[in-house]
């Protein structure tokens, strides 16, 4: 999986790995950790995952998880920027919404999924320290 340098987020949740160039719903700066019970999860801000790139097997992993076939699992988001990197870690994450298709840009490897949007859902939401 190539990461173009627009690609600043990585996410990696059960098994998956993939980038994306815009994250949205991510806290700024460390503090308590945000929790919710599984059946209050609604009080908690959905993470927003958008325009990003992820192979095949990891794409098939998502739908998955969002079928609900796959447990939900911990999941990190990673910025990389010329500050250092931040880190998120989300409790029992899990897909609600996602839409791609496969990539058909040029120099897209044949196993490529375009990923237009990622909207997840959690239990829990800690900022990790530099």
């Amino acid at each position: 999986m190539d990461d173009l340098p627009a690609r600043r987020f990585r996410l990696d949740l059960g098994g998956v790995s993939a980038t994306f160039a815009e994250a949205l719903n991510l806290p700024s700066r460390s503090g308590p950790a945000r929790t919710a019970s599984p059946d209050d999860t609604a009080q908690l801000e959905r993470v927003v995952l958008r325009d990003g790139v992820a192979d095949l097997p990891s794409w098939n992993t998502l739908l998955q998880l969002a079928d609900g076939k796959l447990p939900p699992a911990e999941a990190r988001v990673s910025r990389r920027d010329d500050a250092g990197d931040t880190s998120w870690r989300l409790a029992r994450a899990w897909p609600i919404a996602l839409s791609g298709k496969l990539a058909g840009h040029k120099g897209a490897k044949t196993n490529e999924v375009a990923i237009e949007s990622l909207e997840l859902s959690h239990e829990g939401l800690v900022v990790e320290p530099r």
